[in-house]
């Protein structure tokens, strides 16, 4: 029997009771890996449900070999986009400099320079 736990909005399995009638062992294996829940078109869940029959594996296993081995190249978006994104706002953070700079020294109020 599989019982779940519904505690914060997060459907957490607790609990795997597995009897044994031959021992009357009773295994307790608690779950608390991260879930997530993923849409598929038609095309993606009929290609991973063939992978899964043929392969006897479930598509949940598929899946998180796939992101297993994705990992590497994930990790390097990762570091890729915090690049990005720093220089981003230290592009942000020169732009603001320059502009209060030049609203000191009048160049932004005093109106000459402009176009006529």
């Amino acid at each position: 029997m599989l019982f779940f736990l519904l505690y914060c909005g997060l459907f957490i399995n607790v609990v795997v009771f597995h009897y044994t009638n031959y021992t009357n062992e009773i295994l307790i294996m608690a779950f608390t890996k991260p879930r997530v829940t993923i849409s598929f078109s038609d095309e993606q869940y009929n290609v991973l449900k063939q992978v899964s029959l043929l392969s006897g594996s479930p598509i949940s296993k598929i899946i998180s070999n796939l992101v297993e081995l994705s990992l590497p190249m994930l990790q390097n978006q990762i570091k890729t986009l915090q690049r990005v994104q720093n220089e981003q706002q230290q592009h942000k953070q020169r732009i603001t400099q320059i502009f209060e700079s030049s609203t000191l020294n009048g160049v932004a109020t005093s109106g000459k320079g402009g176009r006529k």
